[in-house]
C-alpha cells in the first residue's frame, strides 16, 4: 500500500475529531468502496459514538459502531455484486 493511501486513512480516522459528523459521513462512505477491507471504518463509528453520543437518541450508546458494522457488510456485498470493467 502506497504511503497516500496510508496517509489518507490516517486522516480518516481523524476526522471526526476536526470535521462535522455529516462531512465525516460522506468521506467515509467514499473511502469504504475505494478500499477493499476499510476495518478503519468500526474504529471511526466508535469514536463518533463517543464523541456524539446524547441520551436522547433511540439507538443507544453503541448506534455509530453498529452502523458502521452494518454499512461494512452491505457495501462489501454490493462490491461483491458490481461488475467493473
Amino acid at each position: 500500500m502506497s504511503k497516500i493511501h496510508n496517509l489518507i486513512r490516517l486522516l480518516l480516522v481523524l476526522a471526526p475529531f476536526f470535521l462535522p459528523w455529516w462531512l465525516m459521513l460522506i468521506f467515509v462512505l467514499a473511502a469504504v468502496f475505494l478500499y477493499d477491507r476499510y476495518y478503519e471504518i468500526i474504529l471511526i463509528g466508535f469514536m463518533c459514538d463517543i464523541l456524539y453520543h446524547s441520551e436522547v437518541t433511540y439507538i443507544g450508546l453503541y448506534g455509530f459502531t453498529l452502523l458502521a458494522c452494518i454499512l461494512f457488510i452491505l457495501v462489501k456485498q454490493i462490491k461483491q455484486k458490481l461488475i467493473l470493467y
